[in-house]
């Protein structure tokens, strides 16, 4: 599979109607829909909703969970716009909103991704040696 990569400002264009701020980010994420499960790039993020980068389309009203780090949300897409040749840029809403600590952490995962990938595959390996897996 191809990796998809995008930095925040490459997605942004038009002129900004939000009322929450957003932060960039532009981590990989998991959108895992009724019929589908897909890698994406979680460009920015806020309180009420998300960017979100996915190689195969979504549809205006799909809904699903969207997954970076340890956070998961559930999402209903409000915007669909094609984003270069394979790639579709998707704003979702976010069903309850997120937490400021969740921002905060997303802040975090995005700054240190490699040490918190490490950390968990380190607890995993850990509890599957102590057979908790």
């Amino acid at each position: 599979m191809r990796r998809l990569t995008i930095s925040a400002g490459q997605a942004r264009h038009g002129v900004e109607r939000r009322t929450m701020l957003r932060t960039a980010l532009g981590i990989p994420a998991r959108m895992t829909s009724v019929v589908d499960v897909q890698e994406c790039v979680l460009v920015d993020v806020s309180l009420s909703g998300a960017l979100v980068c996915v190689p195969r389309p979504l549809t205006v009203d799909a809904c699903g969970y969207l997954r970076a780090g340890s956070i998961e949300a559930f999402a209903i897409a409000v915007r669909v716009s094609p984003f270069g040749e394979t790639t579709t840029a998707v704003g979702v809403r976010f069903d309850e909103r997120l937490t400021k600590a969740q921002i905060m952490y997303l802040r975090s995962y995005a700054a240190q991704r490699d040490l918190f990938e490490k950390r968990a595959l380190r607890s995993a390996v850990r509890d599957w040696v102590r057979g908790d897996a």
